[in-house]
């Protein structure tokens, strides 16, 4: 999902340089939406983030297994005997 949000935010640099560069026929006035898009990007993925950084797409558990072997082979079906 963050190299989704990284591409979109390079692209709307890109056509913010392209704009002002003078080879595009573009008005200088429609910089507004790509810098509205990256500014909408920044802020709602840092409210869905909780304002603490992206924790790679996953939610915290709520429930911490009791030793380290339940937290490594949780979810990991047992091979049979």
């Amino acid at each position: 999902m963050l190299r989704v949000l990284v591409a979109y935010a390079v692209a709307g640099v890109g056509v913010i340089a392209f704009t002002f560069s003078g080879r595009s026929a573009i008005p200088r006035w429609e910089v507004v939406l790509p810098v509205a898009g990256i500014a909408w990007l920044v802020i709602g993925t840092l409210v869905r983030a909780g304002l603490r950084g992206i924790a790679a797409g996953y939610p915290e558990p709520t429930v911490w297994p009791e030793n380290s072997t339940e937290a490594e082979l949780s979810g990991v079906p047992r091979l049979p005997a």
